[in-house]
């Protein structure tokens, strides 16, 4: 086992704490696994413990240095999280039905063994495999270590108790108070809370509290409640609050804590039938649930940080005596809860950015301690931090304006963008992003300000709008602080969608360079033959899987102009796993059987994104095809006819996927057609053969059957957007209509056929009418200022797309 020779912890020394070290084991025992300590929580336990001369802490995250020879579920580099129990016989009647809190040989924390000093409150931990827990990759290690203790009490408390729908009465937010509030308000249940102090009452409706009383006068409520949690360090007046009209009959009285008598009165027990159910601790299995529960949720303690030091945990442990827990952390979120003892500055990096006016500021500096070894030695970034820090970041006062109204363009993105472009989670956006206690900091307020920018419609003259600049500002700026997160991740992708639909060049391009070399730093386009983990948490490994896929798509779309332009991203490989099926997808449930990947045979049943997947690899592989030939390299036309023909076989299946689900302009489709306008055009420019003959590709584009799929989509959109239908046309479709509008005007001008001239009227009136949501319209349609000659009209017809705003 190679780590240090020697722990540093902090224990309890008749009432004071104390510093010591220790030596390390030589070796681990066959079930053991050595946890090197990031983050560490304080409860009131640890009050007492301080008694007992043991290491203090039992709210320990960590990440996995070493493991015994007998562990499967841990490798070095997991991160892992210690509670309150610690092992347990595994035979006895307690331990076979899953109650193992209650084995007489269990172990748990002060009645620890002490040989391996297993105290939380050290720079390692040395804990068994069964008791470690795996820290779900959503949860950050700061927000799981309260977690541990404080959160699996709540948790297995109200999962024994409470029932959806039923009411229930928190007393008390402190430490256990604000948890129980938001596990109960997330399980369904109605919460009323009871606070001594009428100021709490912002806090607790924040936390998802529908009702609000004081504590003295219990008596206002409305309803009565079913089940009463006592949250705070000692029990209530229970005189006030054991009467049928406060606690309904036949109600639970749940106590978290352990303080003196309960002194309960024994007449309305009686006649009430009121019941109390004690709970000291979750069980393995509630305990992992509720970790799942809280990062699906977004369930988050708050936090306030000390120094790891006898000064700094004695600090912590005075505000633990004072009153209980009720105090504030150093990042302005105002929640109260336990307190965090974090390690030192060794053990975690962090960054401190100054707030900033909106507008560039040429003397400022960003600092940033983000680890370089990131990218310098990945292998050993992974053998010892294995864990990104939580960038501390001010949001600036423009973006934070720029995220008003937040909830109704969030309805109008799910109406009108999602259905296109599918890579944000509705459930995940909803019920955890927009939740009124999620703390939103700078990541958070990026996305939410990118959905309002691609929600907006800029005037006719100006697209570069001072929103678009602040937020570009700050990407930049948050790159550069070191902020690496998915959710920075989708705002980029969502400011990629803003340029290309409004053609701002060479923005754009640049852009999802940026964004494709952002995802690949975050691991998102390592390919990998395995679907997404059997956990809750698929929706999230969905979610990076889309938004992978959202690059490559806007990647090729944005290329189709010059396809010798390199891309940015690389070719998927033939087992990449698609995106599941857009209905499940929104309805957040999954069938395994119906897992696709890029090999996979085409079939409807893959959803509209999933099609759209497969377009993009096909353009892709037209690009790549196209790309090889600037050398003069000799032209496959056996290569070019199959690839024609595998586009056309898609369109048929994107066309019957569309018909299935009642859509008209069905963007697989588009992207097909797009990527058959360009094999046909420059496959003739490159072909010297194809040069000599006949061939001329404007016909095969109005007789191979693209302009009758555009012509028919475009009819369709039209006649949508003229009723004021509630819908939205994307982007993709108005490339294709730009090169089929000029495949009609070329073909006219040598034939004069009055039947090309109709068909170019309805592509400009499309082009025109999208113009008023996305400029790239009318940055594509100057078809009505062209010279009137016969000769080939390509290159002039593009002269528009580089005007400046």
């Amino acid at each position: 086992m190679s780590a240090a020779k020697v722990i540093t912890a902090y224990q309890g020394a008749d009432g004071t704490v104390k510093k010591v070290s220790h030596a390390l084991p030589s070796t681990l025992r066959p079930k053991e696994i050595l946890v090197k300590i990031t983050h560490s929580g304080l409860c009131y336990t640890d009050v007492h413990a301080i008694h007992y001369n043991s290491v203090l802490g039992h709210e320990g995250v960590g990440i996995v240095q070493a493991v015994g020879s007998e562990v499967t579920q841990f490798k070095v580099g997991d991160r892992a999280g210690g509670g309150f129990l610690r092992n347990s016989c595994g035979h006895c009647k307690y331990c076979l039905s899953g109650d193992d809190m209650w084995c007489y040989e269990r172990d748990i924390f002060i009645e620890s063994d002490k040989s391996r000093n297993s105290g939380t409150l050290a720079d390692y931990y040395i804990g068994v495999e069964t008791y470690l827990h795996k820290i779900p990759d959503s949860l950050s290690s700061q927000d799981a270590a309260p977690l541990q203790c404080a959160g699996a009490t709540v948790y297995s408390a109200l999962v024994d108790s409470v029932k959806p729908g039923q009411r229930v009465g928190v007393v008390g937010i402190g430490g256990l108070g604000h948890l129980a509030i938001q596990f109960a308000a997330k399980m369904g249940a109605e919460v009323v809370v009871f606070s001594s102090t009428a100021d709490k009452e912002k806090e607790a409706r924040g936390f998802g509290a529908s009702e609000f009383y004081l504590s003295e006068d219990p008596g206002k409520i409305v309803k009565p409640i079913d089940v009463l949690i006592a949250a705070g360090s000692g029990y209530p007046d229970w005189e006030k609050y054991l009467n049928n009209k406060i606690l309904a009959r036949k109600g639970v009285i749940v106590p978290l804590g352990a303080g003196t008598s309960m002194d309960l009165p024994g007449s309305p027990m009686l006649f009430d039938g009121y019941s109390v159910k004690m709970s000291l601790v979750a069980t393995r299995k509630v305990h992992d649930d509720m970790l799942e529960f809280a990062a699906y949720h977004s369930v988050k303690p708050t936090i306030e940080t000390f120094e790891l030091s006898e000064k700094g945990i004695e600090a912590a442990l005075g505000k633990l005596q004072g009153h209980f827990v009720c105090f504030y952390d150093n990042s302005n979120e105002s929640y109260p809860r336990q307190g965090l003892v974090s390690p030192p500055a060794s053990l975690e990096a962090s960054s401190d950015i100054t707030p900033r006016p909106v507008g560039l500021e040429l003397e400022r500096s960003v600092s940033s301690k983000f680890p370089s070894i990131y990218f310098l030695d990945y292998q050993l970034y992974q053998r010892s931090i294995a864990e990104l820090p939580r960038i501390t970041y001010v949001v600036p006062p423009g973006l934070e304006a720029l995220t008003k109204d937040i909830g109704e363009n969030a309805k109008i993105y799910f109406k009108r963008i999602h259905p296109w472009m599918p890579f944000l989670s509705k459930i995940l956006f909803n019920e955890r992003l927009l939740s009124p206690f999620t703390p939103r900091g700078l990541e958070v307020s990026l996305l939410f300000a990118c959905v309002n920018l691609v929600c907006s419609v800029p005037g006719e003259e100006r697209t570069r709008t001072s929103e678009y600049l602040v937020i570009k500002s700050t990407l930049l700026e948050a790159e550069v602080a070191g902020v690496l997160s998915l959710r920075v991740f989708q705002a980029w992708i969502l400011l990629c969608v803003y340029e290309i639909g409004h053609a701002i060049y060479p923005s754009a391009y640049v852009s999802i360079g940026a964004c494709a070399k952002y995802g690949a730093a975050l691991g998102l386009s390592r390919h990998s033959p395995s679907g997404p983990e059997e956990t809750s948490n698929w929706i999230e490994a969905e979610e990076r899987t889309r938004a992978w896929w959202a690059v490559i798509i806007l990647d090729r779309f944005l290329n189709l102009g010059c396809p010798d332009r390199s891309l940015s991203t690389e070719e998927p490989v033939s087992n990449t796993i698609l995106p599941i099926d857009d209905a499940s997808w929104d309805q957040g449930t999954r069938k395994d059987n119906h897992l696709y990947t890029l090999s996979t045979p085409i079939s409807p049943l893959m959803g509209r994104f999933g099609l759209m997947a497969q377009a993009a690899s096909l353009l892709g592989r037209v690009m790549n095809f196209l790309a090889e030939f600037r050398d003069g390299t000799t032209f496959s036309t056996e290569e070019a006819t199959i690839l024609q023909r595998a586009l056309a076989a898609l369109v048929i299946v994107a066309n019957e996927e569309g018909s299935a689900r009642g859509i008209g302009v069905c963007t697989p489709t588009v992207l097909c057609l797009s990527a058959r306008i360009t094999l046909a055009l420059h496959a003739y420019s490159k072909n010297p053969a194809l040069k000599s003959s006949n061939y001329d590709p404007e016909i095969d584009i109005i007789t191979g059957g693209v302009a009758y799929d555009m012509m028919r989509l475009c009819q369709w959109a039209i006649s949508k957007i003229l009723k004021d239908v509630d819908e939205e046309i994307s982007p993709f479709p108005l490339s294709t209509a730009y090169y089929t509008a000029v495949a009609y005007l070329n073909l006219h001008y040598r034939d004069n056929n009055p039947e090309y001239l109709e068909r170019l009227s309805e592509l400009k009136t499309l082009l025109t009418i999208c113009n008023e949501r996305w400029k790239v319209g009318g940055k594509s349609y100057s078809l009505q200022t062209l010279p009137n000659s016969g000769t080939r009209l390509f290159n002039a017809s593009l002269r528009s797309i580089f005007e400046d705003d």
